[in-house]
């Protein structure tokens, strides 16, 4: 029998029925499909912008590529005024008690500066670095140094060095090292040399010029505290020490 014989057949409400049910049937397929195309549409689109937002996020280096981001910092807010210094760290002065104990475990262990740090502070509140005991043995209590006035010998030396190896940098190295007739420190040598030897150094009595300048520069910078160094490279050839001695 052909569709069309049994659609003949059936009542007219069941020809209703049958007909309604496909329409639906039809439209349930079609609302599906659009359904899934909207919702991969949605899922598209939401990929694209989160992508967009994540390659705003990536900064870009000064060639055009792109870098990693910087890891997480701390939470704490950054100061300010970032280019205001911070403030160091107060120095404790050393005691006599400190010094002893240097001295008795320089002897046990010398030269092995970590070790003597760790036997150093003790039960005491102080614990020392190992460069800031380094560097106290090295510069006051070392016994082979040399303290007092300088020797003809020595400021030839010291003349001959800086000549060989300028002033830049060099104090505690090869200078210190080389120096002959006496075992100085780096800080010895400088300042012997920009306090006496320095032939750019004024010598002698002040003229009325320079102390005039020297009284106006420091009552420019009063407010900011005086730096003797600073002074003596604007206000002419005399060293720092000079500035500042009454």
């Amino acid at each position: 029998m052909s569709p069309a014989d049994e659609a003949s057949i059936l009542s007219p409400s069941t020809r209703k029925e049958k007909k309604e049910k496909k329409a639906k049937g039809e439209k349930g397929e079609k609302g599906e499909k659009k359904e899934k195309k909207e919702k991969k549409e949605k899922k598209e689109k939401k990929e694209k912008k989160e992508k967009k937002e994540k390659k705003e996020e990536e900064p870009v280096g000064n060639n055009g590529t792109k870098r990693k981001l910087d890891p997480p910092t701390s939470s704490t807010p950054p100061p300010s005024n970032p280019k205001q210094k911070q403030p160091k760290k107060e120095s404790i002065p050393w005691t006599k008690e400190e010094d002893n104990r240097l001295i008795a475990l320089e002897k046990l262990h010398p030269t092995r500066w970590s070790v003597i740090a760790k036997l150093h502070g003790g039960k005491t509140k102080v614990k020392r670095h190992e460069n800031d005991i380094r560097k106290r043995w090295t510069t006051v209590l070392d016994p082979t140094l040399t303290t007092g006035t300088w020797s003809k010998e020595e400021d030839e030396s010291l003349v001959a060095l800086v000549e060989k190896y300028g002033v830049e940098g060099r104090w505690n190295q090869e200078i210190q090292r080389e120096l002959e007739g006496g075992n100085r420190t780096g800080k010895q040598c400088r300042m012997r040399w920009k306090c006496a030897l320095d032939p750019n150094v004024a010598k002698g009595g002040w003229t009325k010029e320079e102390d005039d300048e020297l009284v106006r520069l420091v009552g420019e910078r009063l407010k900011k505290g005086v730096r003797w160094s600073e002074e003596r490279r604007t206000a002419g050839r005399r060293a720092g020490r000079m500035a500042g001695a009454k």
